[in-house]
C-alpha cells in the first residue's frame, strides 16, 4: 500500500509504499489542479519497501495528491498540508 506519515504534516513528512519487482518509478507531489509542485522519484528503485522523505515547508497549506506511477501500475494517496 501507499502511506504518508504524518498527514497531516506541517512541514517534512515520508511517502512509504512496496514496489513488487525492481523499476523505474516516479513519485510526484501535486496540487489540486494537478501541478506537479515537487518530484520525490524519478528512476530506478529496488524491490521492496520504499521510504522517500518531502519537505512540505514551501507549500501552502492545503489538500496534496502523492502519485506513484510505476511499470505495476498507478497509486495516489491524498496529502494534507496544514498550517
Amino acid at each position: 500500500g501507499l502511506s504518508a506519515f504524518p498527514n497531516p504534516t506541517t512541514d517534512r513528512g515520508r511517502v512509504v509504499f512496496g514496489l513488487a519487482e525492481a523499476g523505474d518509478v516516479r513519485v510526484s507531489l501535486l496540487d489540486v489542479t494537478g501541478r506537479e509542485v515537487a518530484r520525490l522519484a524519478d528512476g530506478p528503485r529496488p524491490a521492496g519497501r520504499q521510504e522517500l522523505p518531502f519537505d512540505a515547508t514551501p507549500l501552502a497549506a492545503g489538500v496534496y495528491v502523492v502519485l506513484v506511477a510505476s511499470r505495476a501500475g498507478t497509486a495516489a494517496l491524498r496529502v494534507t498540508v496544514a498550517r
